[in-house]
C-alpha cells in the first residue's frame, strides 16, 4: 500500500502537499488493518472500513489541493 501510494509524488505527479500527508494517512491506515488482524470483531472491521473511506477522501484531497494551489507545476 505505501509504495502505490507514494508513486504519485516518487514519480513527480504530486506536489508537496501530497508528499506531506500521504505517508501519515497511510501509516494510520496500516495500523488499523494491523488491529483488524489482530482483533477480529466486526467492530474494528467496520472501523477500518470507515477509515479507508476517509483515507481515499484525504489521499485525493490532497491530489487536488497540489494541482489547485499551484503547489506543483
Amino acid at each position: 500500500l505505501a509504495p502505490v501510494t507514494m508513486a504519485p509524488w516518487l514519480l513527480h505527479f504530486a506536489g508537496p502537499a501530497y508528499g506531506a500527508i500521504a505517508p501519515g494517512m497511510t501509516a494510520w491506515f496500516l495500523f488499523a488493518a494491523i488491529r483488524v488482524w489482530f482483533d477480529t470483531s466486526d467492530r474494528a472491521a467496520k472501523k477500518l472500513f470507515g477509515i479507508s473511506i476517509l483515507y481515499l477522501f484525504v489521499i485525493f484531497l490532497a491530489l487536488l489541493f497540489d494541482k489547485l494551489l499551484g503547489l506543483w507545476a
